[in-house]
């Protein structure tokens, strides 16, 4: 049984979820929405700048197994950037679904709206940002940019938008670090907005160059089939939750279904490096998390994630992130 976003929870007065990013809703300032005990826990925080980009921060954490149904009634671009968890989006009218999943980055496109269902595992922490804009202003602010932008989003400055489109891919180190800044809990968004804002934009940035410096548009990832896709996202499942100590190469072949050379062909084409080269970005993110929160001092963090050479440690950390691990430490 589907249910609708909107009983879900309970959006502040005189907001009608439907229409989020009209002006008339979101001329008025934050738009907040708190998910029904109900249903599990959550909340998504909506904060409007005057380049006429919506910044959004949404967490949630549903107690069962959901699928739920709902719809914009506005043609944009949405930007987003999936923090934890997973979850299965189909558009109604169109074949393929897509995915959000952890450490995935991506953008949608809806000409006149669209109508969408979600599925949501229950008992997961779920947790993205998200950046929309109609399509007049996102065309105003990339209209001077627009020859470096993918084929798709060029398009869109040509007033050639496709009805629906979808787009994702891994993220990177630097789009991490900005992630991090945004969410730092000292900071209140309504407070720093033009910080936020700044952010925003350089997130999008971020995101266009990893883009096209990864020739994605899809391109390499064609050349796998959806089934053997669902196994690489397996395969970095896996890895994830062994970080210090996962299977070796091999052993992570056998569980894809597939030669290694054809796995790390698969991680390049997905998440932008070979399989170990995403087990280092996996593993030195974790240590900045464990940094940044204080749980753990320098040695112990380095030991955590599978280093067993403090040195090595501190070189790859700065080598992804240019700073030294204890300028994390809080």
């Amino acid at each position: 049984m589907e249910h609708d976003f909107l009983e879900m929870g309970e959006w502040q007065e005189g907001i009608d979820g439907s229409t989020l990013i009209s002006s008339p809703v979101l001329d008025k300032g934050p738009v907040n929405w708190v998910m029904s005990d109900v249903w599990g826990r959550g909340s998504l925080q909506m904060m409007p700048f005057r380049s006429g980009m919506v910044l959004s921060l949404q967490k949630r954490r549903a107690k069962h197994h959901i699928k739920i149904h709902g719809q914009s009634n506005e043609a944009f671009i949405g930007f987003h950037f999936c923090l934890a968890g997973f979850e299965t989006i189909r558009v109604n009218g169109f074949r393929n679904s897509f995915q959000l999943c952890q450490d995935n980055n991506g953008f949608i496109i809806a000409k006149n709206g669209y109508q969408w269902q979600f599925e949501i595992p229950g008992e997961q922490n779920f947790s993205i940002v998200t950046i929309g804009f109609t399509l007049d202003n996102f065309r105003k602010i990339v209209w001077d940019q627009k020859e470096r932008l993918p084929s798709v989003l060029h398009a869109i400055c040509e007033d050639k938008v496709p009805e629906f489109e979808s787009v994702t891919m891994s993220s990177t180190p630097q789009i991490r670090m900005v992630l991090a800044q945004m969410l730092d809990s000292s900071l209140v968004m309504s407070h720093r907005k033009l910080y936020f804002e700044a952010k925003s934009l350089e997130l999008i940035d971020l995101f266009l160059d990893a883009l096209n410096r990864t020739n994605h548009d899809n391109r390499s990832a064609r050349h796998f089939q959806s089934s053997e896709i669902d196994r690489l996202y397996h395969v970095r499942e896996v890895m994830l939750k062994d970080l210090a100590n996962p299977p070796g190469l091999y052993d992570l072949a056998k569980i894809a279904g597939m030669n290694h050379c054809k796995l790390n062909q698969g991680f390049k084409a997905l998440f932008g490096n070979t399989v170990f080269g995403c087990l280092r970005e996996m593993r030195l993110e974790k240590a900045r998390q464990l940094l940044t929160a204080g749980k753990m001092n320098v040695t112990e963090t380095s030991y955590f994630v599978g280093y067993s050479c403090l040195s090595h440690f501190s070189r790859a950390f700065k080598g992804q992130y240019k700073i030294n691990p204890r300028e994390c430490l809080k």
